[in-house]
């Protein structure tokens, strides 16, 4: 949650949203919609520098192998999800 709003304050924030799927461009949009791609590659690569920067060094891995700070934010929240939830069942053992 914290590292949303780093992203958010430095106007990265929907680099991590999902990404809908592109429809056909016209000509005359074509020039336009190669400047917001420059410009969403480069926000990507600033969000996932940052991922790079807030993660352990046990995660450097997982993270440069993934092409997209979308990608990489996946798969920590997924990693992470899971460790949250084997945390969850074996209080449960331990406490039942």
């Amino acid at each position: 949650m914290q590292f949303r709003a780093v992203l958010d304050s430095k106007g990265l924030g929907d680099v991590l949203a999902e990404q809908p799927a592109g429809g056909e461009e016209s000509a005359a949009s074509s020039q336009t919609g190669e400047v917001a791609r420059g410009r969403a590659a480069a926000q990507d690569r600033q969000a996932k520098g940052l991922v790079v920067l807030a993660v352990d060094d046990m995660y450097q891995p997982l993270v440069d192998e993934c092409g997209t700070a979308r990608e990489a934010w996946v798969k920590l929240e997924n990693l992470h999800a899971g460790n949250s939830k084997a945390r969850k069942a074996a209080l449960a053992r331990e406490w039942a």
